[in-house]
């Protein structure tokens, strides 16, 4: 259905002369990758609404969106599975966020989750392959990524904005859970 969508609107593009037909893959592809970089913000946006946690939960799915272009992690086969994950798990989150009292435990599994995210990062994808230097590169800055997380994760306590330190630390979480299947899938 996004496929139809987006094939729709480069067909359109095409014949209003907007683009040239040879560009039309490269603007498929283009159109494709911002709506899944858009999608997590827009999904967590409305759950957050509902929840009335709206800035904390875009506050949480930021540091995801961020690591795991860097991190990688579990891709579901199909886009319907993917749909029905990613909505499952980001209103899971919110849901933690609406309800959680103890930003300790919070604290205590961001902290794993950082050192999770920096030991298996950065995960192969099977539609792209790294090449030795690129993982070695997207380790490091999954490293730095976290680390940066992490730290304002501190301020935000220091400042007692603890609502957001623990969206910050729910970010890494949700970061590493979807890294974790990995370990258990062939490669």
């Amino acid at each position: 259905m996004i496929r139809m969508a987006i094939k729709k609107m480069t067909d359109w593009l095409v014949a209003n002369g907007a683009i040239d037909e040879e560009e039309t893959d490269l603007y498929e592809y283009a159109i494709y990758s911002f709506v899944f970089l858009v999608a997590p913000f827009a999904l967590t946006l409305i759950f957050g609404v509902c929840m009335g946690v709206t800035l904390q939960a875009l506050v949480m799915v930021t540091p995801f969106v961020i690591i795991r272009k860097y991190s990688g992690g579990y891709h579901a086969g199909s886009l319907r599975i993917c749909v029905i994950c990613s909505c499952m798990l980001l209103l899971i989150f919110t849901s933690v966020l609406k309800y959680a009292k103890s930003a300790l435990l919070i604290d205590f599994v961001s902290l794993i989750s950082g050192i999770i995210i920096m030991f298996l990062s950065p995960v192969d994808s099977e539609n792209k392959k790294l090449a030795l230097s690129d993982k070695n590169k997207y380790k490091k800055i999954s490293m730095i990524l976290v680390v940066i997380t992490w730290l304002m994760c501190i301020l935000m306590k220091l400042i007692q904005l603890e609502e957001y330190e623990m969206a910050l630390g729910m970010g890494l979480t949700l970061t590493a859970v979807l890294m974790i299947p990995c370990l258990f899938v062939d490669k």
